[in-house]
């Protein structure tokens, strides 16, 4: 059995996802797995590393739920205080939350979805630096909410472009 194999199996990926994860055309991964070719050896190794990374964290999310699951009221306490702590805001993320607190502006949904994107790419091995917006607070603004919203739609829209990027083995750009 080959690594691709035993590395998707573990997953519980038919080799038709793996390969549309990856960007990688099936025929090319049946190959792989089957070893009738072989990919570059730095391919190999990302798709390889991935998939070890990912398996480890469905690991670990299967891990936190049984916690969850059989833990008593102390243990949950504790793990909220956990959880509350890794929210907050750090690094990149701190400089965005500063500025939404700033101005008053309370959105959530973005600010997890920011979150959320940092970091992924950081996990990726991509760092992230802290966002600065003299530029913004230098501005004349007709509707601040409105184009902090818009700001943080496009940083978003960004950070993800540069995720897929990162996924399908180019270079994360951002504009």
């Amino acid at each position: 059995m080959t690594e691709f194999k035993e590395a998707r199996q573990a997953l519980g990926w038919s080799q038709s996802r793996l390969a549309k994860e990856f960007g990688i055309p099936k025929r090319t991964y049946e190959s792989w797995e089957m070893g009738d070719r072989n990919p570059p050896e730095y391919v190999k190794k990302l798709i390889i590393e991935k998939l070890k990374r990912m398996g480890e964290q469905m690991i670990k999310q299967e891990d936190v739920l049984d916690y969850i699951n059989h833990a008593g009221a102390d243990e949950l306490m504790e793990l909220q205080t956990v959880i509350i702590e890794c929210l907050r805001p750090k690094g990149a993320l701190r400089g965005f939350k500063e500025l939404l607190d700033e101005y008053g502006v309370k959105d959530p949904l973005r600010e997890t979805k920011l979150k959320l994107a940092i970091s992924e790419l950081e996990q990726n091995g991509v760092k992230v630096n802290q966002f600065t917006f003299e530029r913004f607070k230098q501005e004349k603004h007709d509707d601040v909410k409105a184009d902090l919203i818009e700001m943080l739609d496009s940083t978003i829209q960004n950070l993800e472009t540069a995720l897929e990027n990162v996924k399908t083995g180019n270079a994360p750009t951002i504009e």
